[in-house]
């Protein structure tokens, strides 16, 4: 009983089915060694084919997580560049709207100072006349 040969190389070392003579018979059981050892070679590289090839896919796979970890650490980096913006803004903001605040302060404190600069003119203003009105009356113009 005679394996079923994989490949054309296997074809031709394959025994024949018939030999008749002692030589012939040497020939095909060494034909027969020879297409045995063919076909463990042939495994054998096609197991190694086999194995190289899961090993590219692990170093793939292997790639493919770093590559993924960088991803993941930029975006990290990036978010967090994105917080401490936000922050900057948001402090901004507040310190801004302080100095508008102080600015309105300022602004009625100045129209205060000016109200009350205002009053005491305009009573300066009542009593000087106040005054003259006084002296008029004691001191009545000569005509």
């Amino acid at each position: 009983m005679f394996l079923r040969p994989s490949s054309p190389a296997e074809t031709l070392i394959q025994p024949q089915e018939c030999f008749s003579t002692p030589i012939n018979r040497k020939c095909a059981s060494n034909s027969a060694r020879l297409g045995e050892e063919l076909r463990v070679r042939l495994y054998k590289a096609r197991g190694g084919l086999e194995a190289q090839t899961e090993h590219e896919l692990l170093k793939l796979d292997h790639t493919k997580r770093i590559l993924q970890l960088k991803l993941e650490k930029e975006s990290e980096i990036l978010e967090l560049g994105l917080h401490k913006e936000r922050e900057r803004n948001r402090v901004a903001v507040r310190c801004e709207e302080e100095l508008h605040n102080i600015a309105v302060q300022n602004l009625h404190a100045a129209q205060s100072h000016q109200d009350a600069v205002n009053q005491v003119t305009l009573e300066q203003a009542q009593l000087e006349r106040e005054l003259a009105l006084r002296l008029l009356e004691q001191h009545p113009p000569r005509q």
